[in-house]
């Protein structure tokens, strides 16, 4: 009875010690994603098993020409949602987005009003069978011309509306603000009661040159008493990038600006804060989708799923855990399992994999854990290459694994927290 209860004291005190740690999440924009996608699923499943949010929007593709991507198809409406419900994780944990224009107004005016818009909205969400947990509203325009396009705004009212609505028919979908500049509107909405979180889109040469301010944004979101409590998902689109297919690639530029965000801007605690989410995006021209890796899963590839599964395997060098990166590590497109700072091997008395080591093809259980706790269980080889990967359960069938070493990662409550143990497998 008192080894039991000591099984019990230790598996508490480290899951609550997992629960005190956090860590900036990988969410990733579905805009101009492929048609080949679906019919390529293995060149980026790691990336559908890892992404940890989505924007979820089905803009058509528009390749450039002469770039990896040149003669991709759309996806159809229902391609499309087939793609969101292979995100695992993502496919739960979506927003959509919803500028000005979507509903009526007087550059629109036969458009839904903005409640049968949401109505309608969510409608096609349960039948395509994903969770969408936010929108994110904007202002936008109409016309290409600077001079003479016109802008149209959410006024109070509206977004109140949507609040409203959102509260009698689905309580647990967020207000997320897409902020572009440091104006006293853009502060105004951000430090609103209405809005949960705040999305700040753009590219890193706008950050670098403060470009709207976004820098003193950040900087007084992040410290504000009224915002200290939000998110702040960065919206950064790869195809804006200064040539992503040049020297430095968009897989190169996108990680230099974390390694900038990390180390210049802000510093190693904001990286390790599970208020930050980052989020590649594409517009058109459309960005290459996959693969996520090539030289047989050994180098991540100059693509959308590349750039995000890096950013989720790496966290370490982005976090400055390993010491404070250099551009030169940030550039290297080698792939390496790098664990998390979540990552923890608990002593013989707490979890145990048994029989281990297991066979191929034999059940292996889970001992001093309960399957309620556990929201995802991945198993990975040396490498960090995925091999399977489920949901609940307190035990999983060894399938499609040769002999030799791998990892059972445990993840907890939805969060960036696991604990990690070994399994042999001969």
């Amino acid at each position: 009875m008192k080894n039991k209860l000591s099984v019990v004291v230790v598996l508490a005190f480290i899951l609550a010690s997992i629960n005190c740690h956090s860590q900036y999440e990988v969410w990733l924009g579905t805009t101009c994603t492929p048609r080949n996608s679906i019919l390529k699923k293995e060149t980026w499943a790691n990336t559908a098993q890892l992404v940890e949010g989505l924007n979820i929007n089905n803009t058509p593709v528009n390749p450039a020409a002469g770039t990896p991507s040149e003669g991709e198809e759309s996806l159809t409406t229902g391609q499309f949602n087939n793609l969101v419900n292979t995100y695992e994780l993502g496919g739960k944990n979506g927003f959509i987005p919803v500028p000005r224009t979507f509903f009526k107004s007087d550059a629109f005016p036969d458009r839904d009003d903005l409640i049968p818009f949401l109505e309608n909205r969510f409608a096609q969400v349960d039948q395509a069978g994903y969770t969408v947990n936010g929108i994110m509203f904007f202002d936008n325009f109409v016309g290409s011309d600077p001079s003479t396009r016109v802008v149209y705004k959410y006024t109070l009212e509206e977004v109140q509306t949507m609040r409203n609505w959102l509260d009698a028919n689905r309580p647990n979908v967020k207000l997320i603000y897409n902020a572009r500049n440091n104006g006293a509107e853009s502060r105004g909405w951000c430090e609103s009661p209405l809005v949960a979180n705040v999305a700040i889109e753009a590219k890193p040469q706008l950050w670098y040159n403060n470009g709207g301010s976004r820098q003193t944004l950040l900087k007084w979101l992040w410290t504000n008493p009224n915002t200290i409590n939000k998110r702040i998902i960065f919206q950064v689109p790869v195809n804006t990038m200064t040539n992503p297919y040049g020297t430095p690639n968009g897989f190169q530029q996108f990680r230099d600006f974390m390694r900038w965000l990390g180390t210049d801007l802000m510093d190693f605690n904001f990286m390790r804060s599970n208020r930050v989410v980052i989020m590649p995006v594409t517009y058109n021209p459309a960005f290459t989708f996959y693969p996520e890796t090539i030289n047989d899963g050994t180098t991540y590839d100059n693509t959308m799923t590349g750039i995000a599964l890096s950013l989720i395997e790496q966290r370490r060098l982005f976090q400055g855990l390993d010491g404070t990166p250099t551009q030169a590590q940030v550039y290297d497109n080698t792939r390496y399992a790098a664990l998390s700072t979540n990552d923890f091997e608990l002593d013989d008395s707490a979890i145990k994999l048994f029989p281990n080591p297991s066979k191929k093809g034999h059940v292996v259980n889970f001992k001093n854990l309960k399957s309620d706790d556990i929201e995802q269980i991945i198993v990975t080889d040396i490498t960090g290459k995925i091999i399977q990967s489920h949901s609940k359960g307190n035990t999983i069938k060894i399938t499609n694994a040769d002999t030799g070493l791998y990892f059972v990662k445990f993840r907890f409550d939805n969060e960036n927290n696991f604990i990690t143990k070994k399994l042999i497998i001969n």
